[in-house]
């Protein structure tokens, strides 16, 4: 799903075509500016808690003061390369939630970053608490 914009039914109806595992919403660096991603869009996916959803930057639908936990999100996506050996990829511009999202296409589908649990426990759960996330699915 790619548009901001599309309405609930839009929405329902193009989950019960694609049934997915994942959704990742790239919120991008103007997110906060187009009220993005739309509210229908989360009300959609809380009806398929089986889905995965994954965005790439938090917005003040997550947190109201999003710019106040930016810098503690970022550090602990850098301790987290860091341990993993890795460098951290980021935008200069917002708040990352799950970052950079890396998922593998094969007969399954894996998300491979962020992992699971760092997401939810390091990121959403202690900095985030309007979060509007599935994490449900062990994909």
């Amino acid at each position: 799903m790619t548009n901001s914009h599309i309405s609930y039914t839009q929405t329902t109806q193009t989950e019960s075509c694609l049934d997915p595992s994942v959704v990742v919403i790239s919120v991008g660096t103007e997110g906060t500016r187009y009220n993005h991603p739309n509210a229908n869009v989360f009300d959609a996916l809380q009806a398929r808690p089986h889905i995965r959803l994954l965005c790439t930057q938090a917005t003040e639908q997550c947190q109201l003061s999003i710019q106040d936990t930016r810098d503690a999100v970022i550090k602990c996506f850098e301790l987290q390369s860091n341990n993993n050996g890795s460098h951290p990829i980021r935008s200069p511009h917002g708040c990352p939630c799950a970052g950079t999202v890396i998922i593998e296409l094969a007969d399954e589908v894996r998300v491979l970053q962020p992992e699971q649990d760092f997401h939810r426990n390091v990121i959403i759960e202690p900095h985030f608490k309007k979060h509007r996330c599935n994490w449900k699915s062990s994909i």
